[in-house]
């Protein structure tokens, strides 16, 4: 199979020695076709009419890694087709001389065709690209209503305006991304999550097992990293069948689709908003403005009915989780889905908000000095100064993107995703646990990592075991979502100088409250030990510290938690009764007839996971499994049995936004430019659109990851940049007739010669801020999601040249520098590390334009356009991306730091000709 892949040419991705780049170039043809009609009546002298009409018709191959062939010769991945339609209609009625009423109406219907390539089962293998093309087709439309009507009355010295906007919005949805089986060769979901790990098994893939030097790992001094590298590629070679995807789809009353059918949703909701607002000219230099608006936002639904959600409130069984820890208990009822929403009659995904009430206030002030006080130089004459400022509240328009989301990933018994419990399935089949299958075809997907649909018809509850399904990562609903708002507040000062130049200084604030950010509503528990008010997060990271210390066990003091909370682990070894070198764990110096406390037990296990401490947790509360022993509390005391990891966006999410801005304009005397500058912060929990997340949009670095305290990667926006400063200017060459040189220029001198000009624009910015992250295998606090790297000083980040001749984001060795130890650290149980704690290279791009106007005839003229976009070709690198190819990963090793893309295109160039009549 691997003979089928084209010959590698490129290391700037992968690992760099047993995965690289194959580089090509690719066809990407792209079709776009616009047609716009407008039509303009008055119908009478007080009432105008409009209607507009636009047809967009795109055939196009996006010239991303995903859309584009998979490798040289291959067909497109996605071949996407954008067909939207749109109306508008206009009427303005002059009812009186102090009253005016505006309606508009708009229909708009985009719709986007996204054709793939994937028709059966397939089999991946993890750190490789397909061998070909495995992308799902899918077809989205999402038609939209839209009636506005507003009413500006004129009274004395106030102008009152109130009006409505009422939203119909439609979102069709059909696609076959989770229409089939699939197998991953996923290391991390075998026992130990790799193949190096102390407490894998044997498997006759771990170099120490045979007698040869170990991989260098976290635990050890080497410079390089190869744990990763190691893994993926010889789960690859091996053909080591971890993970098996089982994706189902049924109707609301059971019957099932079959394989590759694709899942059709029609969604529906309501928006409506109306306000009023009161411009109250005080004085001709003084007007304030008052206002409120109201939003009423439907919570969407099924038209058909095909719509399901828990039975029960998963806020409250969260919140009773988080209670139930607190106080050294377990709490862990089984969740139920049943059919819900308008078209059955039951309640909707989340519940109305019927108190979204948003005041508007402000003010404009347009004081003038008189005489020749300092002041009066200070303000200028009159209309030369104006002082504005205002303060609002604003609530977001959300809830599609949840929707879509749960729909796809977590609405259980309609769309179903399943896969085998990770941790259970061993490499070689040592110590008894079930030996991984073997690859024997792309589209053969083994039926043992392969689990049944679930039964058909509702109420429906997901499996609690781990041969049934149970301990399962997916996707949640909070059923008590409220709809995010900020509030806003400027204050900006205008100066108008002498020559046409004007100054503007300006404060912005925004601060974001109930904002969306996905939360894990079932991460393992922190319980907390009644005796010693020792919580189990403080009680890991002191098992993992004494390991990284190199404590032997017989020196590891006891631990009251371990000693309280797990009294049936005394005398036991990390996995099982002493007696037997198979149930001894990673200890230092540990012995098979050791009389160990229950701490030192724990220990033994314990240390065979130290990074990855979630999955030391696991065989400690899961049943069946329960090494040494399980807690006092029984089997699945931190653990839930149903899910493992549910995620769901939540209203927990707050952020803030301060800026100071300076601007200086021109206009006049053929030279027209704005110039602007920027400083400014911007801080929030994560940055991730609602339509970006775990499940979707590759959503990285933005989830809460530790949902004990969800506040811990609170930092700066992904978004952020300190320092912005952008330029625009149209200048017209002073040549030609009428100009400053050569004004008399007529005939064929001013034909070649005269009406030019030029355009720019220019935009500058700081640094974009990025996150370290540690790479497979690596779950101190979360199952699903890998903690941040730990900085422990601060590498030089700019834009230098690597020892593999590749732009670096780092100064340096990339190996050393990501290497754990120097730079950065693992994680520890409970922490969620940093975010957004390392600056990459600052943004530059420069556009430019030339033009020459001939003007033909009195109606009629002729126009030539020159312009250039990213003038001087400036490789701005993008931090953003290091993700994708993994190069923000510790464990990547000699790609550690390298860019992956710019965030500009090359130089690109368009010239034009237009003729006006």
């Amino acid at each position: 199979m691997f003979n089928q892949y084209p010959t590698p040419n490129a290391t700037n991705c992968g690992d760099g020695l047993n995965f690289v780049c194959n580089t090509f170039p690719a066809s990407t043809p792209t079709g776009l076709n616009t047609y716009i009609v407008k039509l303009d009546a008055n119908l009478t002298s007080r009432q105008t009419m409009f209607v507009r009409g636009n047809l967009q018709n795109d055939h196009l191959v996006a010239a991303s890694v995903t859309d584009a062939p998979q490798f040289q010769g291959s067909p497109a991945n996605i071949t996407q087709q954008d067909n939207a339609k749109g109306i508008a209609v206009g009427h303005v009625w002059t009812i009186s001389n102090s009253m005016i009423n505006n309606f508009r109406y708009g229909y708009a219907r985009p719709s986007v065709s996204l054709s793939g390539l994937q028709t059966q089962p397939y089999i991946e293998f993890r750190g490789l690209d397909n061998v070909s093309g495995q992308t799902p087709t899918s077809f989205f439309q999402t038609p939209v209503h839209n009636f506005i009507d507003d009413v500006t009355r004129i009274k004395g010295a106030h102008t009152i305006q109130f009006g409505a906007n009422w939203r119909i919005i439609n979102d069709i949805r059909s696609d076959n991304s989770l229409s089939f089986l699939g197998g991953y060769t996923n290391p991390s979901w075998l026992i130990g999550s790799g193949y190096t790990c102390g407490a894998c098994t044997p498997n006759g893939f771990n170099p120490t097992q045979i007698g040869k030097p170990a991989v260098g790992g976290s635990n050890t001094n080497d410079t390089v990293n190869f744990v990763q590298a190691y893994d993926l590629a010889v789960s690859a070679m091996a053909g080591v069948i971890s993970e098996g995807f089982s994706d189902y789809n049924r109707t609301k009353t059971g019957s099932v689709l079959g394989v590759g059918v694709p899942a059709f949703r029609h969604f529906k909701s309501n928006e409506f908003e109306t306000y009023l607002q009161d411009a109250w000219h005080v004085r001709p230099d003084l007007t304030l403005t008052f206002g409120v608006r109201y939003t009423l936002l439907q919570p969407p639904y099924e038209t058909s009915g095909t719509q399901v959600g828990p039975t029960s409130s998963i806020n409250s069984w969260f919140n009773d989780r988080a209670n139930a820890m607190l106080n050294g208990q377990s709490y862990a009822p089984l969740i139920t889905f049943g059919l819900n929403g308008q078209a059955n009659g039951k309640a909707p995904y989340w519940s109305w908000d019927y108190k979204d009430i948003a005041p508007r206030l402000a003010f404009a002030w347009a004081p003038s000095g008189s005489g020749g006080s300092w002041w009066s130089r200070l303000l200028g004459s009159s209309g030369q100064t104006s002082i504005r400022g205002g303060f609002g509240m604003y609530y977001d328009h959300y809830g599609e993107g949840i929707v879509n989301s749960f729909d796809q990933n977590g609405s259980f018994g309609l769309t179903t995703q399943l896969s085998n419990p990770a941790g259970i399935l061993s490499a070689g089949g040592g110590g008894g646990n079930p030996i991984a299958p073997r690859f024997t075809g792309l589209n053969s997907v083994p039926s043992s990592v392969i689990l049944p649909p679930p039964a058909g018809g509702f109420p429906q509850t997901p499996p609690s075991t781990l041969n049934t399904g149970g301990y399962a990562i997916t996707w949640g609903m909070d059923n008590k979502i409220k709809t995010p708002y900020s509030e806003v507040f400027d204050l900006s000062i205008t100066r108008e100088l002498q020559r046409g130049f004007v100054v503007e200084a300006s404060y912005i604030g925004r601060m974001g409250h109930h904002l969306l950010q996905e939360e894990d509503l079932a991460m393992p528990l922190d319980l907390v030990d009644p005796a010693s008010k020792m919580s189990y997060f403080q009680a890991a990271t002191m098992l993992s510290q004494a390991y990284n210390k190199g404590t032997p066990i017989n020196n590891l003091k006891s631990i009251p938690y371990w000693e309280n909370l797990f009294p049936a682990a005394k005398g036991n070894l990390g996995f099982g009764p002493p007696g037997s070198s198979g149930n001894l764990g990673c200890a230092p110096g540990d012995s098979v007839n050791g009389n160990y406390t229950a701490t030192q037990a724990v220990y033994d296990m314990w240390s065979c996971y130290v990074g990855n401490e979630t999955s030391a947790l696991f065989n400690l509360d899961v049943p069946g499994l329960c090494y040494p022993a399980c807690s006092k509390l029984g089997p699945d005391a931190y653990f839930d049995s149903q899910f493992s990891s549910l995620y769901a966006w939540r209203s927990i999410g707050d952020s803030s936004y301060n800026a100071l801005q300076l601007m200086l304009r021109h206009k006049g005397n053929g030279l027209d430019f704005d110039l602007n500058y920027t400083y400014s912060k911007s801080i929030d929990v994560g940055s991730n659109a609602e339509r970006i997340n775990t499940f979707q949009g590759f959503g990285f670095a933005s989830q809460v990851i530790n949902s004990w305290a969800p506040n811990q990667l609170r930092a700066v926006s992904d978004f952020d940049a300190t320092h912005q400063l952008n330029a625009n200017w149209v200048y017209e060459l002073p040549v030609g007739k009428g100009k400053y040189f050569a004004s008399g220029l007529h005939g064929v001198g001013q034909a070649v010669f005269g009406g030019w000009s030029l355009t720019g624009i220019q935009r500058l910015s700081s640094g974009y801020p990025f996150t370290v992250e540690p790479g497979l295998g690596y779950w101190p606090t979360n199952w699903e999601l890998t903690s941040a790297a730990v900085m422990l000083k601060a590498p030089k980040t700019g834009v230098y040249t690597d020892p593999n001749g590749n732009p670096n984001v780092f100064k340096g060795n990339p190996t050393q520098i990501g290497s754990p130890g120097n730079y950065f650290r693992f994680a520890y149980p409970g922490e969620s590390g940093q975010r957004n704690n390392l600056r990459g290279p600052g943004f530059s791009e420069t556009d430019a334009g030339l033009a020459k106007l001939w003007n033909v005839t009195e109606g009629q003229a002729l126009r030539f356009s020159w312009e250039v976009f990213n003038l001087f070709n400036t490789p701005s690198f993008d931090v953003g991306l290091l993700q994708y190819g993994g190069n923000n990963s510790m464990t990547t090793g000699s790609t550690f730091g390298e860019f992956q893309k710019t965030m500009a295109p090359p130089r690109v160039m368009q010239f034009s000709l237009r003729y006006s009549f």
